[in-house]
């Protein structure tokens, strides 16, 4: 949902602190997708488990001198012990860390945020300058909201120097829902 792209009915049901109906599929969308990706970094995690084991078996049998004796040694076992412990370790992390980004997603509740819009289609990055489409609702001398989209179309809505309300839902990255510009 990085693209703002709403209309009136959104807008109005946003306004009343709810997603409108064709919000709550996009979020449905995206917290479906979510989980798409921990189950295949599960998956991944165990391919790569297996492979380390059967790899790592191999290598250590042959230096071993092919002897099963050597290679099921009780150093060994404490490697094979400690290499399954962390790949446990990150197999829950990622599980509890999708859970709970689909959940806190998920249960959100509608925000506001207004502010002067001032937009942003550079940064500094590490290489020099890059390509960005931010829009900055400033708050005050010292205070600003960011939201990041993926395109220059998410920014037709704004413009430099307006004062806008955003409905967004909080997240990693707030994920915009729609506008309104203020009188």
């Amino acid at each position: 949902m990085y693209t703002l792209d709403f209309t009136l009915p959104d807008l109005d049901a946003n306004r009343q602190g709810v997603l409108s109906d064709f919000q709550r599929q996009r979020l449905d969308q995206d917290v479906r997708i979510m989980k798409k990706q921990g189950r295949q970094a599960i998956w991944f995690y165990g391919a790569f488990f297996i492979f380390a084991i059967v790899g790592g078996g191999v290598v250590e049998y042959n230096d071993a001198g092919q002897d099963l004796t050597r290679l099921l040694s009780p150093s060994n076992l404490m490697g094979f012990a400690i290499a399954g412990v962390g790949l446990s370790c990150m197999v829950i992390v990622t599980i509890v860390s999708g859970w709970w980004s689909a959940r806190s997603l998920t249960h959100a509740s509608i925000r506001t945020v207004e502010g002067t819009a001032h937009l942003v289609n550079e940064v500094r990055g590490k290489h020099g300058m890059t390509r960005a489409y931010n829009v900055e609702l400033r708050r005050g001398r010292f205070s600003k909201f960011t939201f990041r989209f993926q395109n220059a179309a998410s920014m037709r809505y704004f413009e430099e120097g307006v004062p806008y309300r955003v409905y967004y839902l909080p997240y990693v990255l707030p994920q915009a829902l729609s506008a309104e510009e203020l009188p």
